[in-house]
């Protein structure tokens, strides 16, 4: 899904490891999704799961942006 939205820049996990040491491969995948997702936010283009969103105890909504 990563390669469909930003092409062949992205990283197989395999790889993903180098090129950020010591950043775990995950944590650089995990970086690659939050600037998607910000981009997709600033672009209006940004959707939620699910569309209301319940909140916690303390009023945060529990909720998935992408």
């Amino acid at each position: 899904l990563l390669a469909e939205a930003f092409g062949p820049a992205v990283p197989k996990r395999d790889d993903a490891g180098r090129w950020a040491r010591p950043a775990s491969p995950d944590d650089v995948l995990d970086a690659i999704v939050a600037a998607w997702t910000a981009r997709r936010a600033a672009q209006g283009k940004a959707g939620r799961l699910p569309p209301e969103p319940a909140v916690d105890a303390r009023g945060l909504r529990m909720e998935m942006i992408y």
